[in-house]
């Protein structure tokens, strides 16, 4: 048996797998099966990986049912007490699992394990001091993983974390109704059920070279929306200790409002109304009042606003 099953949903990326794939067989550890979970491509994508002659590579086949239908095949699939997660369009450095694996033997009680990311096209990366400056430490235990996500930091990505099996069959994978954010509400609830460790080291690449990512389709916003209410209403319960609700609450409630704000920008008034009054319970006092000047702001002067930059947060 392999210490590491790494899961590669698939869905039409013919043009980069093969970079996927090959950082993967290039890692200094080399104790691992790669399940590639073809979700119906339709682009030949499950050609390329057929290609590969690595006993260590194997293809499964599905229907197309979504990326969170393909880890949760992926999952059912592997045979490893560790599970690593890499989208089909980014990378992994060849010490990825080196790092993560140096992680399970420092903080075994931990339920999850991530290393940084970067991201090469907007030369940005995520950077950790943004939620704590006074981190020195080479790694440690995430201490409130809302905090991290208030602060506009986020910790866990789909392809820079490592998560124990027995967690994810006890958290039933990830949640195939979302549409957009599954994984962050899986790390979620990861945290709350065992805790995670993060590496202060850059093992990761995001590449934004791809053209069906999901921020790019057209009901992108509504779906956003609909992630952040299943938060509100999955989370913000009696169940969190009150920091955490805190740090939820401020940071959804700042995401909704964004929503609306950038709908006005975009010409969709209409939209932002709706939001704005279904939503008014759950913005601040002044995140209402932003958007209900904005909302009566002529669409002219809305277009200087947009140009100058005046997007409140």
């Amino acid at each position: 048996m392999p210490r590491f099953s790494v899961v590669i949903p698939l869905y039409n990326k013919a043009s980069y797998i093969a970079r996927s794939i090959d950082s993967v067989l290039k890692q200094e550890v080399d104790d691992f099966e790669l399940l590639v979970v073809n979700d119906g491509s339709t682009d030949g994508s499950e050609k390329i990986v057929v290609e590969y002659s690595d006993p260590r590579v194997r293809l499964i086949n599905q229907p197309n049912a979504g990326e969170s239908a393909a880890r949760n095949t992926g999952i059912s699939g592997s045979t490893s007490p560790y599970i690593a997660f890499l989208d089909a369009d980014d990378s992994w450095d060849a010490d990825f699992l080196k790092v993560i694996n140096k992680l399970t033997e420092e903080f075994p009680e931990a339920g999850a394990y991530a290393a940084h990311v970067r991201d090469p096209q907007s030369h940005r990366l995520q950077q950790f001091h943004v939620y704590d400056s006074t981190r020195v430490e080479e790694s440690w235990m995430i201490e409130n993983y809302f905090d991290c996500l208030n602060s506009g930091y986020y910790p866990v990505t789909s392809s820079s974390v490592c998560v124990k099996r027995s967690i994810l069959i006890n958290i039933n994978g990830f949640d195939e109704s979302l549409k957009i954010g599954p994984d962050i509400d899986a790390w979620i609830r990861v945290f709350l059920n065992s805790g995670i460790a993060l590496s202060n080291r850059y093992a990761a690449t995001y590449h934004t070279d791809a053209e069906n990512r999901s921020v790019h389709r057209s009901d992108y916003v509504s779906r956003e929306l609909e992630f952040f209410v299943h938060l509100r209403d999955r989370y913000l319960t009696e169940s969190l200790d009150g920091r955490s609700r805190v740090a939820l609450d401020e940071w959804t409630s700042s995401r909704i409002h964004q929503i609306i704000i950038r709908c006005i920008y975009q010409g969709d008034k209409r939209f932002a109304a709706r939001v704005l009054r279904g939503h008014w319970g759950d913005l601040r006092g002044r995140q209402r009042l932003v958007g209900l000047t904005r909302l009566c702001t002529p669409n002219a002067l809305v277009e200087l606003l947009k140009g100058l930059g005046g997007r409140e947060a």
